[in-house]
């Protein structure tokens, strides 16, 4: 067992160094393979009974993990702000393993033929923010969670949606240049925001709030005749 904690916080540790690109599902799966190896080496050597109770309890973790899909695990656990104010300061990706990451592109100038933007938190809370003067072309996967894209919004397991929306502000001049999005959680939620947008950076949702429906409205009954 301990063998397999330390092969398996080896292969997070080069996966964080970029050595290596592994899912949560692949970690765990790295962690069974080599309980099962420990457990062929015991029925030679004896004393891996105690193996079998943990690898049971680890095979449901890996069929829920499979639902993550291929998210990476890399970045830390964290809360992290990115803030770029400048088209070259903008990364083509962003990586966290747990947490909250915010990726402020508000203040962004973003130009003609901008490069795809990529972002990802295996477990935790993604927020983009982006200009409103550029049209936005986002796609939002998310293993077990919520996505909400602009105001569209889709929650459960395995979802995938697109949403493309142009600029709802003129640029100062020219046509309005646009931003495409990548974005992916294993776990958690995804929300994508426009910059006029009132609600602060760590305000999530709404989510669970009910829909609000309109009032139907009814005419009175006419007064019964005397």
């Amino acid at each position: 067992f301990a063998v397999a904690l330390i092969v398996t916080g080896l292969a997070l540790a080069l996966d964080n160094l970029d050595v290596i690109d592994l899912s949560i599902g692949q970690v765990l799966a790295v962690f069974l393979t080599v309980l099962g190896a420990g457990l062929l080496v015991g029925t030679w050597w004896g004393r891996a009974w105690g193996l079998i109770p943990v690898g049971l309890l680890a095979v449901p973790l890996v069929a829920v993990t499979a639902l993550a899909g291929p998210v990476p695990v890399q970045g830390g656990v964290a809360e992290r702000l990115f803030q770029p104010t400048t088209p070259a300061e903008v990364r083509p990706s962003y990586r966290l393993a747990g947490g909250e990451m915010i990726l402020d592109l508000s203040r962004v100038k973003f130009g003609p033929g901008s490069p795809p933007v990529e972002a990802s938190v295996a477990g935790g809370r993604l927020l983009v923010v982006v200009p409103d003067e550029v049209a936005a072309d986002v796609r939002g996967r998310v293993g077990v969670g919520s996505l909400d894209l602009l105001g569209h919004v889709d929650s459960g397991a395995q979802v995938d949606s697109t949403v493309a929306e142009p600029a709802v502000k003129a640029p100062a001049k020219g046509a309005a240049p646009s931003v495409k999005l990548d974005l992916m959680a294993g776990y958690g939620v995804i929300e994508v925001r426009r910059a006029s947008d009132p609600r602060s950076f760590h305000e999530a949702g709404p989510f669970d709030e009910p829909v609000t429906r309109p009032a139907v409205p009814t005419t009175p009954a006419p007064p019964e005749a005397p």
